[in-house]
Formats: C-alpha cells, sequence, structure tokens
C-alpha cells in the first residue's frame, strides 16, 4: 500500500469483499502518527479493514455491525485507551480554554497510541492539575469530566507496554467516537446518557 502497487488489492477488497491489503493499516497509522490528523475518512477506513477482518474470520456475524459509535461495553485495551485520551484532551482544554496554543494530541496522541506505559501516568497527572484549576472555575464540567473519567480509567487494568496494530487502531477509534460525545450538545447526550441509565440503571452524570 505505499506504492501504486497496491491498488489493485484495494480495490478487490472494495469490490467483491476480500481481506484488505495487509499494509493498508499500518499505513493509516503511521500516517495519524506523523500529522496527528484524527478525521472521519481515515477513521471509517481503519473501521473498515478491522471490521472486515473480523467478519472473515467469522469473529462478527454481520459486517458493519461493530464499530458505528461510541460504545461504552467494549473492553478492548486500545478502545478504551482511545477513549481515556479523548477525556484527557477535553480535560486540557475546558480547564485553559483560548490560552491553549497546543492540545495534547499534537505532541502525545502517537505515543499514547503505540506505548502507553510511557505516557499515560504523565498525561493523569497533568489532568489533575488541570481538574484542580476547573474545579475553582466550572463546578459542573469538573463533576462531569471527572466522572468521565473515573468511569474510563476503572476498567483499564494496568497500561501495557506496547499494544498491537488492532489494538492501535481501536485505539483511534475509541478516540474519534468519544471526542465526537464529548462535543455533543447537552441535550444529545442527555439523551444517549438518558438511555444508557434506562438499560443498566446508573446515574446519569452530564452536567445540567
Amino acid at each position: 500500500m505505499r506504492t501504486t502497487r497496491g491498488w489493485p488489492n484495494l480495490l478487490r477488497a472494495v469490490l467483491v469483499g476480500g481481506p484488505y491489503p495487509a499494509s493498508l493499516l499500518a499505513v493509516l497509522l503511521d500516517r495519524i502518527r506523523a500529522d496527528h490528523v484524527v478525521n472521519h475518512p481515515r477513521v471509517a477506513l481503519i473501521k473498515a479493514v478491522l471490521t472486515r477482518r473480523a467478519r472473515l474470520a467469522g469473529t462478527t456475524q454481520e459486517e458493519g455491525s461493530n464499530l458505528v459509535g461510541l460504545d461504552e461495553s467494549r473492553t478492548e485495551p486500545g478502545y478504551l485507551l482511545g477513549r481515556l485520551f479523548a477525556v484527557l484532551e477535553r480535560i486540557q482544554e475546558v480547564a485553559h480554554g483560548r490560552e491553549l496554543s497546543a492540545i495534547i494530541r499534537d505532541k502525545y496522541i502517537g505515543s499514547a497510541s503505540s506505548t502507553p506505559k510511557l505516557i499515560f501516568h504523565f498525561l493523569n497527572r497533568l489532568a489533575q492539575q488541570h481538574l484542580k484549576k476547573m474545579r475553582r472555575d466550572d463546578q459542573g464540567a469538573y463533576r462531569f469530566l471527572e466522572n468521565r473519567l473515573d468511569s474510563i480509567t476503572q476498567k483499564i487494568v494496568g497500561y501495557r507496554d506496547s499494544l498491537s496494530v488492532d489494538d492501535r487502531g481501536l485505539f483511534f477509534i475509541g478516540y474519534y467516537h468519544e471526542r465526537h460525545w464529548l462535543r455533543l450538545p447537552k441535550a444529545e447526550r442527555l439523551k444517549t446518557e438518558n438511555l444508557k441509565t434506562a438499560q443498566a440503571g446508573e446515574p446519569n452524570t452530564v452536567p445540567e
């Protein structure tokens, strides 16, 4: 996939439903690591590679049935770490607003998605400083984001030294899903949270 020689395999995968070229996912991940851009086309292609692979392996019944939006029941390390990174980024943004010249994605998303153990302890300590400021300035946002942070952190069993290629793909999907959810209008967040609460009997943590 790094040259035009990969295009016939990609076209065949699209037209007849075969496997995507083995190098495609790695190329996508390398590109994101280089320019820090996590957008819909890239995430959609990562999802396509992973769901096609799962379908061909017989581990999912219907292609496209998974990874279509934020799924808080998923427990894969990569997906959870991506969601966590999105919350840490949002905490920084809310705490400092227009004072920010750069966000943690600009410096750390590459290392967080490949060698999480090296970076997440630092990012969590940094987030506590941001939360301390937010607690003084915006109690509602503080409670919401602290609860969001805790709900994800509780599901993570330690930080791995490294992530597999598939888990790195899931990292960016989880990041994209969580980042999108955090930026929804309050009414839409309330709607999704109320649905989850009705299904699981959990308290609503979306700020008023």
